[in-house]
């Protein structure tokens, strides 16, 4: 927990930067879609995005923050109780995008062992997994990949984004979206875990969507999307994909979580 504490620390003192070149980074680039015009960027003087910033240029701070995501696999438990991966066919192929260290495939490999996993992300991250999981005899396999190259899985059963999305602007979420279309095929679905947040802001908002979007906002010139957001995203990536259901959570879940799944229509 240490890491987690101390890397909490840090990033909030450097949030003060953040806010306080948010309102000059709107005013000079009329909230601009670029990841590397954020306020982040702005305030660390840089045209690089926070994660290729941490990872090619502050390695340390990369490691702490792959560190501090897994304690959100407690956290938001619902990628293992929002969509039915016991249902998936035996020796399925999911693909975890952006998957991290492998916190979440993890848990979901242990809950349904029928399943194989591919996890995806930044050399570090991946470095952390194949050391962590080692010895754990889960089956996943472990590749250092660019979500915004082309996939090279091709025709899994399902490819998984979880907290990814919201990351981008939607011109950079839609390219995500369009290479992992490009490898799909009739069978295969994209999983997009993320919040929806609601239509209009009021009595029925909560506070961490809020805090969450204008985090977003601060550090990627990204939002968290509400499901007519969503959908258009989809559209926008490739007109072929299709949103076909939401998995909805409950309780502490409800509105913070929520599956979305979608199709390829060939």
């Amino acid at each position: 927990m240490q890491i987690q504490a101390f890397y909490g620390f840090q990033e909030l003192k450097l949030s003060w930067d953040y806010a306080s070149a948010l309102s000059m980074v709107m005013k000079e680039n009329s909230f601009q879609s670029d990841n590397g015009m954020s306020a982040f960027s702005k305030a660390f003087q840089t045209n690089l995005e926070s994660f290729d910033y941490y990872y090619q240029k502050e390695p340390e701070r990369g490691r702490r923050f792959s560190l501090a995501m897994t304690p959100f696999t407690v956290s938001y438990a619902s990628s293992l109780t929002l969509y039915p991966f016991q249902d998936l066919r035996p020796g399925a192929l999911v693909v975890d995008v952006g998957g991290g260290s492998g916190h979440v495939s993890s848990e979901i490999a242990k809950a349904n062992p029928h399943l194989n996993f591919v996890v995806q992300d930044y050399e570090e991250p991946i470095s952390l997994g194949r050391a962590t999981y080692k010895e754990s005899g889960l089956p996943i396999e472990w590749q250092v990949h660019n979500a915004f190259q082309t996939q090279p899985v091709k025709g899994a059963d399902v490819y998984f984004m979880r907290r990814v999305l919201h990351d981008h602007s939607d011109t950079v979420a839609a390219d995500v979206l369009r290479m992992t279309a490009g490898a799909m095929d009739n069978a295969s679905r994209i999983l997009i875990e993320d919040m929806i947040a609601p239509d209009l802001y009021g009595e029925d908002s909560d506070w961490f969507t809020n805090q969450a979007d204008i985090v977003m906002m601060m550090m990627h010139n990204a939002k968290e999307r509400t499901l007519a957001q969503w959908d258009a995203l989809v559209k926008k990536a490739d007109e072929r994909l299709k949103i076909v259901k939401v998995w909805n959570g409950a309780g502490d879940f409800k509105g913070n979580s929520a599956i979305i799944e979608v199709t390829l229509n060939l």
